[in-house]
């Protein structure tokens, strides 16, 4: 209802429907972001791939950038004090 006047008016509302599917899933009218990579074991069990990285908005969020991003560091730091030798 409009606070100005007595007079009312409907409005469309936006609503987001999210779903889960599969890469193999006809997908073209959907806009996807993928967000976990799942892999099969020798088993037939379903894993979580832990080489996937998915979207972030921090670095911190993935446990594996940061180790990588650790590492890079310490080597970094290393070839740097041979270099100043």
């Amino acid at each position: 209802q409009d606070i100005y006047g007595s007079d009312s008016e409907e409005m469309a509302v936006e609503c987001h429907a999210l779903s889960l599917r599969f890469a193999h899933d006809n997908n073209q009218d959907y806009i996807t972001c993928p967000l976990a990579r799942l892999t099969r074991n020798g088993q037939g069990n379903w894993s979580q791939d832990e080489s996937y990285i998915p979207p972030l908005l921090a670095l911190s969020a993935h446990i594996g950038l940061v180790e990588r991003l650790d590492t890079l560091l310490l080597q970094l730091q290393s070839k740097c004090r041979r270099l100043m030798a």
